[in-house]
């Protein structure tokens, strides 16, 4: 993960390829046979693990814990420290700290040891130069300093939970409180204190500069940052991820200028034009008249349940206009804020007085924030602002920037400067204003981007010049493959598919298994098939295709009930390849290896039809917009199915051994390799942007893999596994 930027209390992340969640998802439930006390990670990846009865050790990509000592009782602490781990446990009589390198535990050195007079744990945090430990019994800290080798005590209220950051500060989990000192001649030195947690117990903290406190009782995490020492913010549910790439989805004339902007709650976009208002609905790629008795729409703003239009009718827009620069308007609940470009002022209209007032200021772009305060982009400052009895009251200026012209916002607070000629679009948080990302890309408008908007991470621009409206996905790129876990299957793996409960339905040589969400071993969903090479939740329906005695056979079922099958079609086979299938709303398509076509049943009218195909498909993939992705060695291709015939729309041939594929909910496409040990990440508009590789991948014969949540699943055929990865 990239450095997080933070300026005062604003409760934003920047981040660069990797993802920061804001959410936990489960992984996995290792049972140990005693109380689980304690746990470290070490720097190969392997995790450390204290019990009541010794030390564990769960290695990296396994599942079961081994001893790593069982001369140790009551590891109520264990941490590794460059090259040595220390570790904190009880005797009958005393709490001891011992000392060891990494990579031999059994040699271990006694720092020091005090006596245990009660069952309360003691708790232990290291620096470059002290180890510091609870005493449960004393409420003491007892400090050792390594360059002296001495110890202090020094009183504090009862701590239950110790860690050093990298500063060398030592943050302390007090009464339910998080604190945070500054050591000093054996004294600890309050810097801050976080009181926004309640029940706080323990902690720890990652390399980004978080501090993750857990509850003892109310079953969450906190996440608090920390930055210069001077306060301590708690950032909870206002983890947000800031994007780090553009990703073209779609391009949509209109027959004039493209001027403005706005999604609906209900998904659809409003887009103003020169000629008048049209609407694109959700899903669909043409634009529908709205309204043509409107002309320049400049600024379309959906708010609450009204709809609010800034349009110009010959020489005025309900103001005296003397040029052809474009007004634009923000709506909030109380004020309709208008820019008056002739005149450089601000007419602000007040829904509670009925009244208009103007103050001067020149600003490009308006726009609201959902706490009522209004930001205004001219050029190279982004303004925010107070209106306070008609004037505007400046609260902060972010000028890191140049070439500002229009700005929108999104659900997590993040504000979008478009440029008006540069190809980039600005990401600044709202809180304080700062630079948080710069995103380009060469689809962007060259020149007058008019008013965009934002929906969902997709952000939609209009281009003035080309008459054009561009949909783009902000995504973050993951740079990383992270092995979660590994589960063999007793034949050929063939393929995956993630159910919308978070299952995961894996067809192998042998018939359909399970792998229940949060579990780790594969369950028999049915023997009643062949050789299953895919299987596609689609909706509430599961469609399954399988090899029974020479003949492939495509059926479908509800998806709470797997049992009841109906079938759609069948056809016979002469070979071992495996086909590769694919489905939509309208059509579910075979690509049959022997004949080198696609069979194409129609869901509606239940009709086939068949293509040729100049070049045999490894594996095929829909997406959301109806477009079939296919997969052959060294290129993808994206179709588009028209009257039971594919047109091409691109190719992406940056790339080899390409032999299966899925896609995530970003519109993102992972193509695995049959022997290469890689996933290459495709944008929908066939750019190669990432390619990814791990050991653990199959070494040979990748089957069809699924995506959610940020985890693929891998089959391997020759490896008979099923390998779980998280996407970061």
């Amino acid at each position: 993960m990239s450095d997080l930027q933070y300026k005062k209390d604003a409760p934003l992340l920047g981040v660069s390829l990797v993802t920061v969640p804001s959410s936990l998802t489960f992984i996995s439930e290792h049972k140990t046979s005693s109380q689980c006390l304690s746990a470290c990670y070490r720097q190969n990846g392997d995790l450390l693990v204290g019990t009541s009865d010794g030390l564990y050790v769960l290695r990296r990509g396994e599942h079961w814990m081994n001893p790593c000592s069982t001369d140790v009782m009551s590891v109520t602490s264990v941490v590794q420290h460059h090259q040595n781990v220390f570790i904190l446990h009880a005797t009958p009589g005393a709490w001891k700290v011992e000392m060891c390198l990494a990579d031999d535990i059994t040699k271990r050195k006694e720092l020091f040891q005090f006596p245990k007079k009660s069952n309360t744990a003691a708790v232990m945090a290291v620096s470059d130069r002290y180890v510091v430990v609870r005493n449960p019994d004393t409420k003491e800290l007892i400090i050792y300093d390594f360059t002296s080798q001495q110890t202090e005590r020094t009183n504090l209220l009862y701590a239950t939970g110790l860690q050093f950051l990298p500063d060398g500060c030592l943050l302390g989990i007090v009464e339910g409180k998080l604190q945070k000192y500054e050591i000093e001649n054996g004294q600890l030195v309050e810097l801050w204190t976080c009181d926004d947690i309640e029940d706080g117990y323990s902690l720890c903290t990652d390399s980004d500069g978080l501090i993750y406190t857990a509850a003892r009782f109310s079953k969450k995490i906190y996440v608090v940052s920390f930055q210069d020492g001077s306060f301590a913010s708690l950032l909870g549910v206002s983890l947000v991820t800031v994007p780090s790439s553009l990703t073209f989805i779609s391009e949509h004339e209109t027959s004039s200028q493209c001027m403005s902007a706005c999604y609906k709650q209900n998904g659809d976009l409003l887009v103003g034009t020169s000629d008048g208002l049209y609407v694109l609905h959700r899903g669909e790629d043409m634009l529908s008249v709205c309204s043509t008795d409107v002309k320049s729409v400049t600024s379309v703003v959906e708010h609450h349940q009204n709809v609010f239009i800034l349009h110009r009718e010959g020489d005025i827009s309900k103001f005296n206009r003397t040029s052809n620069a474009a007004a634009v308007m923000a709506v909030s609940d109380r004020y309709v804020v208008v820019k008056n470009p002739d005149t450089k002022q601000i007419i602000m209209f007040d829904f509670a007085s009925l009244q208009t007032k103007k103050t001067d200021q020149y600003l490009h772009g308006l726009q609201f924030l959902p706490d009522g305060s209004l930001l205004g982009v001219c050029e190279g400052k982004l303004q925010k602002y107070r209106i306070e009895n008609g004037e505007l009251v400046e609260l902060w200026t972010c000028d890191d920037f140049k070439n500002g012209h229009s700005l929108c916002t999104d659900s997590d607070g993040l504000i979008y400067v478009s440029t008006k000629s540069l190809k980039k679009i600005y990401v600044v948080s709202s809180l304080q204003g700062e630079l948080l990302q710069t995103i380009s890309h060469d689809k962007l408008p060259s020149l007058f981007i008019g008013v965009p908007s934002i929906r969902d991470g997709v952000i939609a621009v209009p281009d003035k010049r080309d008459g054009s409206l561009l949909s783009m996905n902000l995504v973050t790129v993951p740079s990383s493959l992270t092995f979660i876990s590994e589960h063999e299957t007793t034949s050929q793996c063939v393929s995956a598919c993630y159910r919308q409960n978070g299952d995961l339905l894996v067809g192998t040589s042998d018939g359909l298994y399970v792998l229940c969400r949060g579990g780790d071993k594969l369950s028999v969903c049915s023997t009643s098939f062949g050789s299953v090479t895919s299987v596609v939740e689609h909706h509430q329906n599961v469609f399954i295709l399988h090899t029974v005695n020479n003949t492939d056979i495509v059926e479908m079922c509800l998806a709470g009930d797997i049992a009841k099958r109906k079938e759609l079609f069948q056809f016979p086979r002469t070979s071992n390849i495996v086909a590769a299938m694919a489905v939509s709303d309208r059509y579910v398509v075979v690509e049959n290896p022997d004949t080198n076509q696609l069979i194409i049943y129609d869901l509606t009218s239940q009709q086939i039809n068949k293509i040729n195909c100049l070049t045999f498909m490894f594996d095929l993939q829909f997406l959301p917009n109806g477009c079939l992705l296919g997969v052959c060695g060294g290129e993808l291709q994206k179709y588009k199915m028209e009257i039971g015939q594919l047109v091409e729309l691109w190719t992406c041939d940056d790339f080899e051994d390409g032999d299966s594929l899925c896609t995530d909910s970003d519109g993102l496409i992972y193509v695995t390799t049959r022997s290469l040990k890689k996933i290459y990440v495709v944008s929908s508009q066939g750019e190669l942007l990432q390619t990814l590789s791990h050991d653990k991948l199959p070494s040979e014969y990748t089957g069809v893999p699924s995506i959610r949540d940020g985890v693929i699943a891998v089959p391997g055929w020759g490896d008979n596994k099923l390998c779980l990865f998280r996407v970061t």
